[in-house]
């Protein structure tokens, strides 16, 4: 039996005559390994672990020294600025860690994705989201982008609210807490389905009518791939 990835289909002349000399030899059956090898690559040792938390800081500070107040200062300046204008710009921060204060080579640095930019009413918070070419409206903003260090990724998301109503500001606040509450369950050894039971079991204690908004997962695990789809936070 030889292991195989199913969904993948390798190119070239060598993977070529591989599968033309499978197919001529009896006996030989494949078998579905990637469950496998996502289960062996989930456990980092310390050097991966370090290369996600540097693509995390440098996520982090994108978000807050160079995106964040380039927004601030388009709403300051009611400047007509699309979304997709906006993530070009973050984009290219990507190329220069010094921006904001990373001694990190250029080299090693990439962006996982076109940062995420929307507002306006209209929101897709799927990783798969894309900004339009809408202009910025100042309301709730929405923003996510994610930083690749060493082939090793990391994501980051913000919501800014521009004078929020009180409605607003206690849904934000309670938000933050099933954030603590997801934070909290993910222990060594548990489930990761706990997670998404905390922030399900803290929502309808505070707020069960929410609860149809709650995503179907609260995150997932993060490496070389972006995500992990064996780990996922759900039930």
């Amino acid at each position: 039996c030889i292991g195989s990835l199913g969904k993948e289909d390798p190119l070239g002349a060598f993977a070529s005559q591989w599968k033309a000399a499978l197919k001529t030899e009896a006996g030989f059956t494949t078998a579905e390994v990637a469950p496998a090898l996502a289960t062996l690559l989930a456990t980092k040792d310390s050097k991966e672990q370090a290369c996600v938390k540097r693509a995390a800081l440098l996520s982090a500070l994108l978000m807050q020294k160079a995106l964040l107040p380039r927004i601030e200062d388009v709403v300051e300046k009611e400047e007509k600025v699309s979304h997709e204008k906006l993530a070009e710009e973050a984009e290219a921060d990507f190329g220069d860690p010094k921006k904001v204060g990373l001694k990190l080579a250029p080299d090693f640095v990439e962006s996982c994705y076109t940062p995420i930019i929307q507002s306006g009413g209209s929101f897709d918070l799927r990783p798969s989201a894309y900004s339009n070419e809408e202009n910025l409206h100042f309301g709730t903003i929405t923003c996510s982008l994610g930083a690749r260090y060493k082939s090793y990724c990391a994501n980051v998301g913000r919501t800014y609210v521009i004078n929020p109503t009180k409605a607003q500001e206690r849904n934000y606040k309670l938000l933050l807490e099933l954030q603590k509450e997801v934070i909290g369950a993910l222990r060594p050894g548990a489930k990761l389905s706990a997670a998404y039971a905390a922030a399900q079991s803290r929502l309808k204690s505070k707020n069960a009518a929410l609860e149809p908004n709650l995503f179907k997962n609260c995150g997932f695990g993060m490496g070389i791939e972006f995500r992990e789809p064996l780990f996922q936070l759900n039930s």
